[in-house]
Formats: C-alpha cells, structure tokens, sequence
C-alpha cells in the first residue's frame, strides 16, 4: 500500500510519493500539534486539511492524494478523501475513508469505503508505524450508493 500526491492537472507520471506513516509522516506531525490534549483524543482530517498538511507546494486545490494498492490482478487506485482517527499518547485507530478511481479486475472496493487501522504511535511517543487495530474485525466497510429509503 502506497501513497501518492497527484497534483492537480498533471500526468499520473508526475505523482509524489508521500509518507503518512513514521515519525516524519503526516500523522505524526499532525498530532504533534496537540501533544497537549487530553487522551483519548479524536480527530479528523478532510481532503483539503490532508493537502494542507503535506506542507508540498504541488498540494494546491484540485490536487488528489491516491492510495495504490497492489494484487495479483494488478495495480488498484483509490482517491483518499479523509482520515479520521483516535489517538492515546502511544496509539492511534485510524479510518481512512476512499473513493475508488481505478480499482483492479479483483478488488472489492468500489464507490466509497472505509479501512481500520492502526499506528503505533500517538500524541506524544511512538514509531508510528502501522499496526492492527484493537478492533480487528478484517473487513472493509463499503458506504451505501443508493438510498435505504423505501421507494
């Protein structure tokens, strides 16, 4: 699983490769910033604070932050359009919330969904890097296309 920035009206081959992960990673340096907060503390990052938070001067508006994820069947593409998270002083639950844009020929993730995960790190300490979640339920959640509304 891979990260990239692409900036907005660029060729694929001009991506960004970006780290969310480690003690230099995006979710570390967020959570840097409230080191002082009571724990456990929640939070949430949307598209355009994911752009901001890369500190990249590529990350302007119109720009799309892509997870690739790789399988026998090929390469899949998924536009992240938030990440929301609770974090300890040493731990973090993560959901990262996706848009499907190329998925492969096997992958089951289409429209929008949801990955739990884990880092090991938090407010204060930690490596942070991936983890399983305390929850670990292996599953992908997938948001409703349509309605629930009787007809």
């Amino acid at each position: 699983m891979s990260f990239f920035l692409y900036p907005a009206n660029a060729e694929k081959e001009d991506r960004i490769r970006i780290t969310l992960t480690g003690k230099d990673g995006l979710v570390a340096r967020y959570l840097s910033l409230f080191s002082e907060e009571e724990t456990p503390f929640s939070w949430g990052l949307c598209e355009e604070d994911l752009l901001r938070e890369l500190g990249l001067p590529e990350a302007v508006p119109g720009s799309r932050i892509v997870l690739e994820m790789k399988s026998e069947k090929g390469i899949s593409e998924h536009q992240v359009i938030a990440l929301r998270g609770q974090s300890d002083v040493d731990h973090t639950e993560l959901a990262i919330v996706c848009r499907a844009l190329v998925p492969d020929s096997g992958d089951h993730r289409q429209g929008e969904w949801v990955e739990a995960l884990a880092l090991t790190g938090g407010t204060t300490e930690g490596r942070y890097f991936w983890t399983r979640p305390k929850m670990d339920i292996g599953a992908t959640i997938r948001r409703p296309t349509t309605s629930l509304q009787p007809s």
